[in-house]
Parts: C-alpha cells; sequence; structure tokens
C-alpha cells in the first residue's frame, strides 16, 4: 500500500463544476451505470471503454484487472498538465509533459508508471495527481452527457495488458469518491480520508457518505482496495444513516457482545466530521481491532452481521486473495 500523501496535496480542490443530482449513494446515474460496466468485466480484463463515437471519442476509460487505470475526457490535456505540476515539487516545464506523453502513445506505455519511473513526481505525488485529474474527467464527461437522456455511449476496446502498476490505479467506488469529495471542504476531506488511511488493509474496506442539502448521501471517500462495489453503496448508506438515525451509537456491553459473535467479521458505522463512515470487516480479528479502534477515538458505533451485503464483500474478499496467489506465488495469507 502507498504511503497517503500530505494533506497539501490532498486537498487541491477538484474545481468548481457541480455535481449532477441522484446516483446510487453519491453521483449521477450515468456515471454510477459507467462504473458498473468496470466492475461487470471478467477479473483479467484489459482495455478501455470509448466513450461516444470511436473515430471522436469524447473520453476514453483505460481499464486493468478490474481497475481504473486512468480517465481521459477531450479538452482536459492542458488540465494534466496544471495538476501535475500543481502536485510536482520540482519543476516541470510544459515541454517535458507534452513530449513524455507523446512518447508513451507511440510506445505504448502507461503514463503514470513512467512518470514514476523517470522521476518526475514522486509516488504519493503521482497517485494524487492521476486521480484528481480522472475525477475531473468524470465530471467534464457527464457534463458534455447532461442534456442526453441515456447513459454514455461505451464500447469496449480489448488490448494486451501492458503490466500497469496497480498501485496507480483506482476502484471505482474510489474515483466516485473524489467527485463526491469535490463539493465539500477540503479540508473536511482531507481529515476524513486521513480517517479511512487507518482502515486500509486486506481485511477491512471503507465508504464515507456526506449529506446533501436534501438528505441525500453523497459518497466522498473510499479505501483503495475496491472492497466495495458500486452496486454496494445504497445498502451501505441505507443501513448507516438509518442505524445512526435512530441510536447515537451502541452502549459498550452491546458493543462487546456484537463485536464477540462477529467470527466472520461484519459492518460497523459511525460519524465523524459530520460524514458518516462505514467500514465492512471480513475477518473477526479486524472488526476486533476497529471496535477497540474506535473506543479508544471516543467514536460512538452501530454494528451489523446481517446485511446482505457483507456476504458478497467476504465472497469478493476471497477471489481477490485467491487473483493474488495467482499472480505472487507462494502468496499466503498475513504476507
Amino acid at each position: 500500500m502507498l504511503p497517503r500523501p500530505p494533506a497539501r496535496l490532498r486537498a487541491t480542490a477538484l474545481g468548481s463544476a457541480p455535481l449532477p443530482a441522484r446516483a446510487t449513494g453519491p453521483a449521477n446515474a450515468r456515471i454510477v451505470a459507467a462504473f458498473q460496466r468496470v466492475e461487470a468485466l471478467p477479473p483479467a480484463a484489459s482495455g478501455a471503454f470509448v466513450v461516444g463515437d470511436r473515430g471522436r471519442p469524447s473520453g476514453i476509460i483505460f481499464i486493468e484487472g478490474q481497475r481504473i487505470s486512468w480517465i481521459a475526457a477531450a479538452g482536459m490535456g492542458r488540465r494534466l498538465r496544471d495538476i501535475l505540476r500543481i502536485h510536482c515539487t520540482g519543476q516541470l516545464p510544459d515541454i517535458a509533459i507534452a513530449e513524455l506523453c507523446t512518447r508513451c502513445r507511440a510506445e505504448h506505455l502507461p503514463l503514470a508508471d513512467t512518470l514514476a519511473r523517470e522521476g518526475y513526481l514522486s509516488p504519493i505525488q503521482l497517485r494524487a495527481a492521476m486521480k484528481q485529474h480522472t475525477a475531473e474527467s468524470v465530471l467534464a464527461l457527464d457534463a458534455a452527457y447532461a442534456a442526453e437522456a441515456t447513459d454514455w455511449p461505451l464500447t469496449w476496446v480489448g488490448r494486451e495488458p501492458r503490466g500497469h502498476d496497480p498501485a496507480f490505479a483506482f476502484a471505482a467506488a474510489e474515483v466516485l469518491a473524489a467527485v463526491g469529495a469535490a463539493r465539500i471542504e477540503a479540508a473536511t476531506s482531507a481529515r476524513v480520508d486521513d480517517q479511512l488511511a487507518r482502515l486500509e488493509s486486506g481485511d477491512c474496506s471503507a465508504v464515507a457518505f456526506a449529506l446533501l442539502p436534501g438528505g441525500q448521501p453523497m459518497l466522498i471517500g473510499a479505501t483503495s482496495d475496491g472492497g466495495v462495489r458500486v452496486a454496494e453503496l445504497g445498502e451501505l448508506s441505507d443501513w448507516a444513516l438509518a442505524a445512526l438515525g435512530a441510536s447515537e451509537g451502541f452502549s459498550p456491553r452491546v458493543t462487546h457482545t456484537y463485536a464477540r459473535s462477529a467470527t466472520s467479521g461484519g459492518a460497523v458505522a459511525w460519524r465523524y466530521e459530520g460524514c458518516a463512515v462505514v467500514a465492512v470487516c471480513t475477518t473477526g480479528a479486524a472488526i476486533a481491532r476497529l471496535v477497540a479502534g474506535l473506543e479508544g477515538l471516543r467514536l460512538p458505533m452501530v454494528l451489523s452481521t446481517s446485511l446482505a451485503v457483507l456476504q458478497r464483500i467476504r465472497r469478493g474478499a476471497v477471489a481477490l486473495r485467491e487473483r493474488r496467489r495467482e499472480r505472487i506465488p507462494g502468496l499466503i495469507d498475513g504476507e
């Protein structure tokens, strides 16, 4: 896992483009539908969804292994250069970026990996920059189709895997969260991001929701592991907001009873910075650690071991561990 970027880098606003109205959790229905197409791809799929006319696309969603390597939108090239400079601590002239992009296209090299390998940005800076540009590109693409009554027109184009470093790729929910985070104060987003960073592990995935003025939940944070899928956001937000609305938190006795009985993990929700945070733990040890940590921070919480989404996330976690074993022979749990 990459270390988290400093708050100074993460707090950079994604711009003032308004987030479209309702979706599953946070974003516009067209964005959600597109990202569900990404998650429905086979685990080994490599290629891109072309948005719009293949001869003159509005954008491209680059994908490897069900993760988004990058999303590019027409007219956003200049913005990419600006964002790279924002996140770079040294000098990064336009001509250097333009030459690098041209070379990557000609030699079929992953842009992010090449930027890091050749020392233009640190891995922390690069991941933050690519995430910001990807989220802004999503907003630009959706604005381009705002007048349409249909989903984004997507055409799948397969290609051989390029060996893209997964450290510079994003789960669909993580990109949705970056889109939502653009609508709240940068300082709040950074603090929620730090809270989620404490939960990054193979046995725990988490998401965070803010409430829009009408009471609708909007995804603003997600751990990078991809344990929570876009289709699962609605169920998690519905449960968390209902449970937290009905209770200020379980008593210590009830909390410990739930934690002891959750031998196969469970879901935990709590409030932080005015937002609702939901973590899904796939093992009993993980939920015990989380409960102990929240108690140490004096954060009231609610728990569940019966949500239907828990079974799906547990199955997904098992499948992910199996794929990792296939890629890295000899890998065992806990390594």
